[in-house]
């Protein structure tokens, strides 16, 4: 493959990638309206924890459905010197 080739694949590549993320944003954000409208009770940080779990479901169904393993991926990358801070971050 030449590096002409490269290029013209990486533009497709790339703009199909962005078209998946425009649509997929704006299908959240439409699905976000309907349910602040339909649900008076709910408050903004009810919704948007749950937005939040239902994602990481999905990044984990995700992993498992490539034959990655979670752990592999999350945890095994992280050395013994950054454990600390990250965790300190993390709260």
């Amino acid at each position: 493959m030449s590096a002409e080739q490269g290029k013209q694949q990486s533009a497709v590549k790339g703009f199909t990638y962005y078209t998946a993320y425009t649509l997929l944003l704006a299908g959240n954000n439409y699905v976000q309206l309907f349910l602040f409208k339909e649900t008076v009770g709910v408050s903004t940080f009810q919704l948007t924890f749950i937005r939040g779990i239902l994602c990481a479901l999905l990044v984990v169904l995700m992993l498992l459905a490539k034959g990655h393993s979670i752990k592999g991926r999350l945890v095994d990358p992280v050395d013994r010197t950054t454990f600390k801070p990250l965790i300190m971050r993390a709260f």
